[in-house]
């Protein structure tokens, strides 16, 4: 193993910093994990790139007068670069990372979603061995082979029903959006010590309203004529408030305090439970369908993170203890 790796040489956070931490990564986990399924009981009413319109639309309109009370936030920008930056991270993680994962949502089920956006950490471990050089162990090799069984079972098994059109094309598109978002949570965590939470935050939606702003003005111009037209439209409006408020003010900064104050081992760990918050919303809420199969594959995703983690969580612990002796 290098003598040197960011995702094990990482300096060790101080009791009060982890506590501010994991309540971060609490209230990030329980919003994001509620999402899959309010987003898709929207996207049964209305396209995902009106949806994301307005979602960034809200959020912008939310958080730019605290753009005025937090000053601050600004100073760590000292030339144009690097706004360029964290605007490129923002594509990255906003509209390009979004887009995907709500198109995806909109082909398959929430359930499925949920199951497939947990294996972002996995895809962190592998994008970290190939450009960061850092060495996979071997329970981490075990546990990617057997969730990527799994991840195969999921995408080929979940059941075409009545807001699942498209399974196999929607849980592909997700995989993908993975992709994007491991890029962008590299990058983030890169940065993460010399920019404010909230300059993350804010420079991603405003890429992501300007983005959906000229998508939506080409496919759907009506929408933003009369913008108050999707008050309208409450099984959609609503869903929008919360991802607005919720998932995007709410959690996403509440993910990169986690990010400055964690681990990243420890932030990859809490993000495998937001499954156990998504699936109950799924099936008695949407009334989800799933097949024996998915099921199956599902397991078998649980089992291969559990073993991919079990070397990062000993490791994990055993520094906490050389460090308190």
């Amino acid at each position: 193993m290098p003598a040197k790796s960011h995702r094990h040489a990482h300096p060790q956070p101080h009791t009060s910093s982890r506590t501010i931490g994991l309540i971060a990564v609490f209230f990030n986990i329980l919003f994001w994990g509620l999402a899959p399924a309010i987003i898709k009981s929207g996207l049964d009413v209305i396209p995902a790139e009106v949806f994301l319109y307005y979602r960034f639309l809200i959020v912008i309109a939310l958080a730019t007068p605290f753009l005025f009370f937090f000053k601050p936030v600004f100073a760590s920008l000292k030339r144009p670069s690097q706004l360029l930056v964290l605007l490129g991270i923002g594509l990255l993680t906003n509209p390009l990372s979004l887009g995907m994962l709500f198109v995806g949502l909109s082909m398959t089920t929430s359930l499925a979603g949920a199951m497939l956006s947990s294996t972002a950490p996995l895809f962190i471990v592998i994008s970290s061995a190939i450009f960061l050089k850092e060495k996979i162990t071997r329970n981490e090799l075990i546990g990617i082979t057997i969730a990527t069984i799994g991840t195969v079972f999921i995408v080929l098994e979940t059941p075409e029903q009545a807001h699942a059109t498209n399974p196999v094309l929607g849980n592909t598109l997700i995989l993908l959006q993975n992709i994007l978002w491991t890029a962008g949570v590299l990058l983030m965590k890169k940065f993460a010590h010399k920019h404010h939470p909230f300059l993350f935050g804010y420079t991603g939606w405003l890429t992501g309203f300007i983005f959906f702003l000229f998508y939506t003005l080409w496919q759907h111009p009506a929408y933003v004529m009369a913008p108050l037209s999707i008050t309208q439209i409450p099984e959609a409006f609503l869903p929008i408030i919360y991802m607005a408020v919720f998932g995007s003010l709410i959690a996403f900064t509440a993910y990169q305090v986690a990010q400055r104050h964690l681990l990243a081992s420890e932030v990859s760990i809490f993000s495998y439970l937001l499954p156990l918050i998504t699936i109950p919303l799924s099936l008695f809420w949407l009334h989800e369908r799933f097949t024996l199969l998915f099921a199956f594959g599902g397991l078998l995703l649980a089992v291969g993170v559990i073993v991919a983690e079990l070397h990062s969580r000993s490791r994990f612990v055993s520094v906490l203890r050389k460090k308190r002796t």
